[in-house]
């Protein structure tokens, strides 16, 4: 939508001629009740001027402090000025300097100064999207609620007002212009009238998800408050369908990625289709965008950029792993019906975690570590998840980029965000960093997404997610897991009671439960079953998970066979490990016991 704004307005900017505005354009993004205030003329009654013969008459005056948007948005019209016209507006900030400025002085006041205009065209701003451009007296006045409501006035203000190699800029006194919450009647109409519904067995996301679009909108309900409730109710006349429902302007025949979405007006219906819980969250907030501008047309659809995907994720044959040659790993350590049972029997042979994959020979949390230490057979690769801000789980430790991407030489740079939080970064932004490797060296590997690492992994290991990280729900994960048809990786995910000690019987029944709830997963409800059996056998339960200690906790090099030995006789099953290529030769010494599998 952003995109098609941009063309329109770039559209207009050609054909525009205007070397004046006019009070109402025609357009929704013009309010037609301000008039403006009548000032002191210089040559004509009904005209502001701004630049004549190639001079400027006025200042442009931006606030001091406290309103970077505006600064920024003041220099940005600056410099579009120059670029129209070639001459350079004065510029001045509003510092100390509330009562010195005659009324008559010409200016253009771009945010939150110090002037009466200013002040008062502020106060009409509600929502985050509200703007407004307009002439008052010899002042012109844009301000906005948000940097997107700058640029939007900015382009208006082009579109309509200004012409490239011009000597004179005057503008009508009756101009205004703008976007206000306030005469947005379709978000008073859907706030008003309609009621929110979700599926009865929708996941937790998605029924959050419809209580954010509740809270998202309650600003602008003048006092009545929406209704969420689930499809079990009787349907009303108006209603916003979060996800999939059983009323009938739920279906349709789009197929949807994870994460794609669509929004669409079906009669008196607003329905909201999307691949995945992430996806419908996503939607949700798109639709408060689209309810605010007044944008909201018969669909809108968005889809996700899978080309960004590493493409081993897709084809695995092509990876040819740096210890190929050197280190020989028997089939038996990468059947993944073996480590099944093998992880219910604390009896049975060695098994490890690789931590963050195979951090000896790739960046610690890349795809090419996580499938190198599967290939080298690697029983469960831990793991850790933070989301982006377009709601993409992608893998790293931290929650910034700082120690293990390139972010430091590039933040802030080619439209990049200028911050290390991951959350500040789109999924798409993030494949324009690279990783680093052990040494701090820029390298080419990517942050890959949670879904890739699935991909990937199906039917190869299990997958252990950070305690730590709380934010993530086992249905997510397993929504994610079935969608990608890599429900096996779950198993071990997240849902341990402890990373030491034995694990309790909750450790695997949400997983159990889950299955039960969902039997058209029917390869989740297989592999629930099975591990329930093994879980059944006597003396068995799922192994607790525990460091080597000391130096090898957390360097490589203090890891050796002699110490694996010691914590395996010691009663240490499922051992951790930073070095997986030296662990895999150790596990590689044994027989399983394949005789239940």
């Amino acid at each position: 939508m952003k995109k098609t704004f941009q063309v329109f307005v770039l559209f207009l900017a050609v054909v525009a001629v205007l070397t004046s505005c006019f009070t109402a354009c025609g357009d929704k993004d013009t309010p037609a009740d301000d008039t403006g205030t009548a000032g002191s003329v210089e040559k004509n009654d009904d005209l502001l001027t701004l630049i004549e013969g190639g001079n400027a008459k006025c200042t442009i005056v931006f606030p001091f402090s406290g309103d970077q948007n505006a600064s920024s948005a003041a220099f940005a019209l600056k410099k579009t000025l120059k670029q129209l016209y070639g001459i350079d507006i004065p510029t001045a900030d509003d510092y100390d300097n509330d009562t010195a400025v005659s009324t008559d002085d010409v200016e253009i006041l771009v945010g939150t100064v110090k002037r009466t205009e200013a002040e008062e065209a502020c106060a009409r701003l509600d929502a985050d999207t509200d703007w407004l451009v307009h002439v008052n007296g010899n002042k012109l006045v844009i301000v906005a609620a948000s940097a997107e409501g700058y640029e939007r006035a900015l382009a208006y203000l082009q579109a309509n007002c200004l012409k490239e190699g011009g000597t004179d800029l005057a503008l009508s006194r009756t101009l205004s212009a703008g976007r206000l919450l306030a005469q947005n009647v379709l978000l008073q109409n859907v706030v008003q009238s309609y009621t929110i519904v979700f599926a009865e067995g929708a996941t937790e996301r998605v029924k959050t998800a419809a209580q954010t679009l509740k809270t998202a909108l309650a600003p602008y309900g003048d006092g009545k408050e929406m209704t969420v409730t689930s499809d079990a109710t009787a349907a009303t006349a108006y209603e916003i369908l979060v996800g999939e429902t059983n009323r009938q302007e739920s279906k349709t025949g789009v197929e949807l990625f994870y994460y794609d979405y669509l929004i669409r007006k079906e009669g008196n219906k607003i329905a909201i289709n999307a691949g995945g819980s992430f996806a419908v969250q996503n939607a949700v907030e798109q639709l408060v965008s689209l309810l605010v501008r007044e944008d909201l047309e018969d669909q809108y659809i968005y889809r996700f950029d899978t080309s960004l995907f590493n493409p081993l994720a897709y084809d695995q044959s092509t990876f040819v792993p740096a210890w190929q040659g050197s280190i020989t790993v028997p089939t038996w350590m990468t059947n993944f019906d073996e480590k099944l049972y093998a992880i219910t029997n604390p009896s049975g042979r060695p098994m490890c975690v690789a931590h963050r994959g195979d951090v000896i020979n790739y960046p610690e949390d890349s795809l090419e570590s996580f499938l190198s230490a599967a290939l080298l057979g690697a029983d469960v690769i831990e793991m850790d998840l933070q989301l982006t801000k377009d709601n993409i789980m992608v893998l790293c430790h931290d929650t910034t980029l700082t120690k293990t991407t390139n972010v430091a030489s590039l933040k802030g740079k080619n439209g990049l965000p200028d911050s290390e939080n991951i959350v500040d970064w789109t999924y798409a932004e993030l494949q324009q960093l690279s990783l680093l490797d052990v040494n701090g060296n820029v390298t080419q590997y990517k942050l890959p997404s949670y879904y890739e690492i699935l991909l990937t992994l199906r039917g190869r290991c299990f997958l252990a997610i950070d305690q730590k990280v709380s934010t993530y729900h086992a249905e997510d994960v397993l929504e994610m897991a079935t969608e990608t048809d890599a429900v096996e990786l779950s198993f071990y995910s997240m849902f341990l009671s402890a990373s030491s000690g034995p694990a309790q019987s909750n450790s695997y029944q949400t997983i159990i439960d889950y299955s039960k709830a969902h039997p058209e997963m029917t390869r989740l409800s297989g592999y629930a079953a099975k591990m329930e059996s093994y879980m059944k056998l006597s003396g068995h339960r799922i192994r607790s998970r525990g460091w080597l200690g000391g130096k090898a906790t957390t360097d490589p090099s203090g890891e050796n066979h002699e110490i694996y030995q010691s914590k395996y006789e010691g009663g240490l099953r499922l051992i951790y490990t930073n070095n997986i290529p030296l662990m895999s030769t150790f596990i590689a010494k044994y027989q399983p016991d394949l005789t239940q599998s």
